[in-house]
């Protein structure tokens, strides 16, 4: 009951949340590929670091 409830509860603030995310970018649903190509780019950025950059002596 604790999970029905709590999803009930705050189904309304996702919804709200998702309006406002798409309601300030609405290009990410006009270009809908190129925003999951720019995602991927920068979890692949975070996660490797950035390319291109020669790490010296003591940056390992």
């Amino acid at each position: 009951m604790t999970g029905l409830a709590g999803a009930t509860k705050y189904n309304g603030l996702g919804a709200g949340l998702l309006v406002a995310f798409f309601g300030a970018s609405p290009y990410i649903l006009i270009d809908w590929p190129r925003f999951v190509t720019d995602v991927r780019e920068v979890q692949s950025t975070m996660a490797n670091g950035p390319g291109g950059i020669v790490r010296g002596r003591g940056w390992t």
